[in-house]
């Protein structure tokens, strides 16, 4: 049975009126609600819309009121959710602080409010702008108190519901302003929409991709959209794909964002991956047209890569910056337009010339020899005698949890705790350190993803355990990737390779082959590992813990 509602001018409906009626209904009917407002029209709605026998809602264009209303009422958990269509846009939410307060500890929210709609195919939460009514009674700025509640829930969250979503097909959250990183990152866990096939995250100002989705396909068998459109993301990063049950092609779309540079080394992880399917859609972005992207025209003239045919848009991309070549096409452009011709005739004299360049070689030689062992000496002067040469660069992070966050396969464990941990915790002599260990410290009942993320970022370094077991875990290798796109948030020498064991360098994922050739690493085996990994660790600004 459907239900149109037309509200408008300064009238308003309440919904607790359609669950008063539907819960006194025996027959087998299912009800399809569509409510639209013009002109200020308003609607007395608790979220999510518990009724008995709904089967579909739609609000549109609405003043929305007693949003949480219910949010402390269990009884409503007890109400079948029978939802599967539920659409709520382009509408304004009536809040008090009060309200907004009512919210702050999860554990005294119901699973309604909390999750939603569980048993629904499509959601759609677009366009939903929050109005205070009562900011003039307070001594501070709405935005005040929005950062103040958000930050207050971020830190004291412990999520007491699973929310679980197994029949989603379609979210749109498009126009959610104010995603925070906590709150995007928990949209693509594992656990929350195994058969979801689009995703809608346009017009939120996200800043950054999360980390989970460069596992394309990891978290969702059947994703084919996800769609990024309209925010101010300006890292394309690196992708890893993962076979999944799509066959007609899997798009992420991150046109009109920030995105300036087109580098060929974050795109040829996707040309040669095992993902054919997927394309990523940058166009409509700032593109500086610079030397660097002569790397990704030398990429396309070799074409030894099976999936980048579907790339070739790439070459038609024009140019925003510099100035010089602004709206031109990137194909036309030659090397002297993009500043990479560098023959320019000068006259030198030969005498000047042989004389600096025999300086230049003494002093050359001069380098070799002093670089030669400059690290041995600065790794043993440090840990064996416990003095700081002042060449070294000091760091700080003060504000983390940790001084290590351990990454290492479940076969490895022994290991790591009695060897490792034992070591770094409660040496005999020497500094110690405080480590994050998946047994011990991982927080019971959240996502894993989420652990991994949060002990990553909550520490000074992430030690990554590699052996042959270590690569065949998904786990172990999202852990890795993790680490380092922390590494290239914070720009310093986040991540540490400890290689367990003698490998083939063709067992190694793209990813992590080029980060042990461009990063220093420590293998178990080296008669200096101890030295050298408690040099690594070290935060050289403080006092070492004895």
């Amino acid at each position: 049975m459907k239900i149109l509602c037309d509200v408008s001018g300064n009238t308003s409906i309440n919904f607790l009126d359609f669950r008063n009626l539907t819960s006194n209904i025996q027959e087998n009917v299912l009800f399809s609600v569509t409510i639209k407002c013009v002109n200020g029209g308003g609607v007395f709605f608790p979220y999510p819309g518990r009724a008995r026998l709904l089967y579909s809602l739609h609000i549109s264009d609405c003043i929305l009121s007693g949003f949480r209303s219910e949010i402390r009422d269990f009884s409503i958990d007890s109400i079948s959710d029978d939802i599967r269509y539920f659409s709520l846009k382009d509408s304004i939410v009536l809040n008090s602080i009060s309200d907004l307060n009512a919210s702050v500890d999860p554990r005294e929210v119901t699973k309604a409010f909390e999750c939603g709609t569980l048993n629904a195919i499509e959601i759609t939460e677009s366009n939903l702008t929050d109005y205070f009514t009562d900011l003039l009674s307070i001594p501070f700025s709405q935005d005040t108190v929005m950062e103040k509640n958000v930050d207050y829930h971020r830190k004291n969250s412990d999520t007491s519901f699973r929310c679980k979503f197994p029949n989603l097909r379609y979210l749109d959250k498009s126009f959610s302003i104010g995603f925070d990183r906590q709150q995007l990152n928990k949209q693509f866990q594992n656990f929350l929409y195994p058969a979801v096939e689009v995703m809608n995250f346009s017009h939120c100002g996200i800043t950054e991709i999360p980390v989970q989705i460069y596992d394309w396909g990891l978290f969702s068998k059947k994703l084919k959209i996800v769609d990024f459109t309209h925010n101010r993301i300006s890292d394309l990063g690196s992708f890893t794909c993962h076979s999944n049950d799509n066959v007609t092609g899997d798009i992420f779309d991150l046109r009109f964002n920030n995105i300036t540079t087109v580098k060929a080394r974050s795109l040829i992880t996707i040309f040669r991956d095992i993902c054919s399917q997927l394309t990523i859609n940058i166009r409509n972005n700032p593109f500086v047209c610079d030397c660097e992207i002569k790397d990704l025209f030398d990429v396309f003239r070799r074409g030894i890569y099976p999936n980048i045919s579907r790339y070739r848009y790439l070459l038609d991309l024009t140019c925003s910056n510099p100035p010089s070549v602004r709206g031109q096409t990137i194909s036309h452009l030659s090397l002297p337009e993009i500043g990479c011709d560098g023959t320019v005739s000068k006259t030198y004299l030969k005498g000047p010339i042989i004389g600096l360049c025999c300086l230049a070689f003494v002093f050359s030689i001069c380098i070799i020899i002093g670089v030669r062992y400059k690290k041995e000496i600065v790794i043993l002067a440090y840990t064996r005698l416990h003095i700081l040469l002042p060449c070294q660069q000091y760091e700080t992070d003060d504000n983390k949890k940790y001084d290590a966050f351990i990454a290492y396969s479940q076969a490895d464990i022994h290991w790591v705790i009695n060897t490792l941990a034992k070591r770094l915790e409660t040496p005999e002599t020497g500094p110690k350190f405080s480590l994050c260990l998946h047994h011990r410290d991982f927080m019971v009942g959240a996502a894993i993803s989420d652990n991994i993320v949060r002990s990553v970022e909550n520490s000074r370094h992430t030690i990554i355990v590699v052996s042959k077991r270590f690569l065949k875990s998904e786990w172990c290798l999202l852990e890795f990737r993790t680490a380092l796109h922390q590494s290239l948030l914070e720009k310093k020498r986040h991540l540490i390779i400890l290689l367990l064991e003698d490998i083939p360098t063709s067992d190694f994922e793209p990813e992590l082959r080029s980060c042990m050739q461009t990063l220093t690493y420590v293998k178990s085996s080296d008669c200096w590992f101890w030295d050298k990994l408690i040099y690594a660790l070290s935060d050289w600004s403080r006092k070492m813990k004895m």
